[in-house]
């Protein structure tokens, strides 16, 4: 599942954690900081998974987009790319 995220100012960060489908378990997290160029996220997932943003610093936590692929395996962090086009 990649996800893209960006932020307006070089101030802003925020943790994404993938949980799991109750809300117990945590898959993964990420931490994001500096993201004002923007940074895709990419996630193996599967089954039902709730994803929470928390406002670290800055501006509100943010997503912009989120894609989905093929089923694959259990939730685990697989990369952030900050190599956005705009």
């Amino acid at each position: 599942m990649p996800a893209s995220c960006s932020g307006a100012s070089g101030k802003r960060a925020q943790t994404v954690d993938i949980l799991s489908a109750d809300g117990i378990a945590l898959a993964a997290t990420q931490t994001l900081e500096k993201f004002e160029g923007g940074v895709y996220l990419s996630y193996e997932l599967q089954g039902s998974v709730h994803v929470t943003l928390h406002q670290v610093s800055g501006g509100d936590a943010m997503l912009n987009g989120v894609f989905f692929d093929a089923a694959s395996e259990a939730a685990k962090w697989l990369k952030s790319d900050d190599n956005v086009r705009r």
